[in-house]
C-alpha cells in the first residue's frame, strides 16, 4: 500500500501525462486552504491590535466593522452620482496586470465620478483612487488606528469602485492596510511571507516594498511554476460590511464579486521601528471616527489636478536616515546623499543632483551637523517636505499623464498611416478617430496635437504641414517624464541589510 502511495505522488509531481492538481486552474486550486485567518466581531483597541496582530504580522478579519461607516448605507450608484458626481477619481485597467489604461473625456487614467458611475459596467477599468476629501465624512477610521503609533502613521485612504469580474495579481502592498467592503463581496487569498520563495516574484519587485508575482492567477501553470504547489494559503470572503487587516508586504490576491462593489483601503506605515511605541495618548476607549476628523498625511481635493497617491512612507525615510547615525548621534548626511539618492536617468521626472543639494541643505538647516535626535523629532509636515524632494509625484497621478503614457513614435505612426492611405493629406477628424481608437488617447489631446499640426484650421492636413509642424505638435510627448523608483529600491536594500524591514 505504501508503494502505491509513493507511485501516486511521483505521478502527480513528475510525469507529464499525470494530472497536476490545480494545473491551469485559478490560484488556490492546487490545495485546500490550510492557513487560518482569525475572524473577530469587535475591533480591538490600538495596543491590543499592535500586540495581537501587527507585531506578529497576522492578518485578521473584522466582521461587521464597515457598517460603522455611512458609506455602507449611502454609497449606492445613484447617491455617488448625485452627491459626488463632479469629483475626479483615478482609474486603472479592470484586470490588474493589463497595461492598457482607460481613457475618458478628462484624461488617461482618470474620470469624473458621474461619468464612471454611468458607465462602470462598460468601462474597461475601475476606480482605485485616493478618496476625494468631500467623501471622507462617509468613511470611519476604526478604533485600532486612533492613538499611539498608528495615529501618527495613517498615510492615505484609497477608494475602490469595481464592476463584476475584477481581480488582482498575487501581490504585496508597500503599506499595511485595513480594507473595508461596503457593497458586493471580495474573495481573498493570503500567503505568508515564509512562502516568499515559491510565489515567483517578478524581478522588478526584488528591491521594492511592494511587488507582484509572475504567476497567472486565472490559469496557474504548475509546469512553469511548480513551487506554487508548495504554498499553504488562507482564504476568506469579505461581505459588505466586513474589513480585513493586511500587514505591509504580505502576499495576497483578491477577486471581486457582485455587479457593483465599493470599498476603501486605509494605508498606514509599515515601519514599526521609526515611530516610537508611545501609548501615552491611549488612556481611553476609542470608537469609530469619520476620516474627515482624523489626521491623514496625504489627502486629495477631488479636483482635476495632481493626486498625491502612492507617496513614499515618510517613516520609512526616517528609518533609513537613522541607519546612518554614529555613536555620537551624528548622521553623515553626505554619505546618505551619495548612497541613498540614485543616479540621473534619462526620461525620468527626477533631477538627482538637484535633489542631493536641496536635501542636504534642508537637513542641515543652517547647522554643520545633522543629529539623530533631530531626525527623530521631525514632524510629519517636515518629513512630507523632505519626501517631496526625494520622491516627486508619480506622473501617472497627474492630469498630463497621457504624454508619458503614449509612445511618441506611435503618435507619429497615426499620421503616417493616414498619409499612406491618402498621400495628399488627411482630414482632422480621421486623425482624432485613429488616435483615440488605435492608441487609446483622448479627444482632448488629439485636438491639442491638431492645433499644432494645423494652426490655420484647414480641412486637410498635408504632408508638408506635418513635416513643418511635427516637432511642435509632439513637444509635450518628447519632454514627458516617467517615475523613477531608484530611491525606493536603494532604501529597501539599506533596510534589508540593516535588518530594519
Amino acid at each position: 500500500m505504501g508503494c502505491l502511495v509513493v507511485i501516486a505522488v511521483l505521478c502527480l509531481v513528475t510525469t507529464s501525462n499525470c494530472k497536476l492538481r490545480g494545473h491551469l486552474e485559478i490560484l488556490g486550486s492546487h490545495a485546500d486552504p490550510s492557513e487560518v485567518i482569525p475572524e473577530i466581531s469587535v475591533v480591538p483597541q490600538p495596543r491590543d491590535f499592535y500586540n495581537n496582530y501587527v507585531k506578529p504580522r497576522q492578518p485578521v478579519v473584522f466582521r461587521g466593522a464597515a457598517f460603522h461607516s455611512k458609506a455602507a448605507e449611502l454609497w449606492t450608484p445613484q447617491y455617488l452620482e448625485s452627491t459626488y458626481g463632479d469629483m475626479v477619481v483615478r482609474l486603472e485597467a479592470r484586470f490588474e496586470g493589463d497595461s492598457t489604461m482607460p481613457a475618458t473625456e478628462i484624461g488617461v487614467g482618470r474620470d469624473t465620478m458621474k461619468h464612471f458611475i454611468q458607465n462602470y459596467n462598460t468601462i474597461d477599468g475601475y476606480v482605485i483612487s485616493q478618496i476625494p476629501e468631500p467623501m471622507e465624512k462617509d468613511v470611519a477610521i476604526p478604533p485600532c488606528l486612533r492613538c499611539g503609533h498608528f495615529a501618527k502613521g495613517v498615510q492615505e485612504v484609497h477608494l475602490f469602485i469595481t464592476a463584476a469580474g475584477g481581480k488582482t495579481l498575487l501581490h504585496r502592498d508597500p503599506f499595511a492596510n485595513i480594507h473595508c467592503v461596503f457593497n458586493g463581496t471580495k474573495d481573498w487569498i493570503t500567503v505568508d511571507n515564509k512562502y516568499q520563495d515559491y510565489v515567483y516574484q517578478h524581478h522588478s519587485s526584488n528591491s521594492e516594498f511592494g511587488g507582484f508575482s509572475e504567476v497567472n492567477v486565472d490559469a496557474v501553470d504548475l509546469k512553469q511554476h511548480p513551487d506554487v504547489a508548495k504554498i499553504k494559503y488562507g482564504k476568506v470572503t469579505l461581505n459588505g460590511g466586513d474589513c480585513i487587516y493586511m500587514p505591509g508586504g504580505y502576499w495576497h490576491q483578491v477577486r471581486v464579486n457582485g455587479e457593483y462593489n465599493t470599498a476603501v483601503s486605509i494605508w498606514f506605515s509599515r515601519s514599526l521601528k521609526a515611530i516610537p511605541l508611545d501609548w501615552s495618548d491611549c488612556n481611553k476607549q476609542f470608537d469609530f471616527t469619520p476620516m474627515s476628523e482624523v489626521d491623514v498625511l496625504w489627502r486629495f481635493s477631488g479636483k482635476n489636478d495632481t493626486i498625491p497617491q502612492g507617496s513614499m512612507d515618510i517613516h520609512v525615510m526616517k528609518a533609513v536616515l537613522l541607519t546612518f547615525v554614529d555613536d555620537n548621534d551624528v548622521i553623515d548626511i553626505d554619505e546618505f546623499c551619495k548612497t541613498m539618492i540614485g543616479r540621473e536617468r534619462k526620461g525620468t521626472n527626477y533631477n538627482h543632483d538637484r535633489a542631493r543639494t536641496e536635501f542636504r541643505l534642508a537637513m542641515l538647516n543652517g547647522t554643520d551637523k545633522v543629529r539623530g535626535s533631530r531626525v527623530k523629532s521631525l514632524s510629519n509636515e517636515e518629513m512630507k517636505r523632505l519626501i517631496r524632494i526625494l520622491d516627486p509625484e508619480d506622473v501617472s497621478n497627474t492630469e498630463t499623464y497621457e504624454y508619458s503614457y503614449l509612445d511618441v513614435e506611435k503618435v507619429k505612426d497615426v499620421w503616417s498611416t493616414l498619409l499612406d492611405q491618402k498621400a495628399s493629406g488627411f482630414e482632422p477628424k480621421s486623425f482624432v478617430s485613429l488616435y483615440t481608437s488605435h492608441l487609446g488617447g483622448t479627444n482632448k489631446v488629439a485636438l491639442e496635437i491638431l492645433s499644432k499640426l494645423n494652426p490655420s484650421g484647414l480641412s486637410l492636413i498635408t504632408p508638408q504641414m506635418v513635416e513643418s509642424n511635427a516637432k511642435d505638435a509632439l513637444l509635450k510627448f518628447s519632454t514627458s517624464r516617467h517615475h523613477d523608483p531608484q530611491n525606493e529600491r536603494l532604501w529597501f536594500e539599506r533596510l534589508r541589510i540593516k535588518d530594519e524591514l
